[in-house]
């Protein structure tokens, strides 16, 4: 996530469950005036941890397309 007027520090990498929650959090916390651009770079651990489109839409419906 890249914002006006400084870094943010989250960490670079997300292991836990509980880390994606705090960087969310402290994510929704930056006012939409400082927001400049976000980026989410996800690696599945296993060959089978992928989503469909589907699949997605289900789980997470308050997700927009963009």
């Amino acid at each position: 996530m890249a914002v006006h007027g400084g870094p943010l520090s989250l960490p670079a990498v997300l292991g836990a469950d509980a880390d994606v929650r705090r960087s969310v959090a402290a994510m929704h916390d930056i006012s939409a005036q400082r927001h400049v651009d976000f980026e989410v770079i996800w690696t599945p651990a296993a060959q089978s941890d992928i989503l469909g489109r589907h699949e997605l839409l289900v789980e997470f419906p308050e997700l927009a397309p963009l």
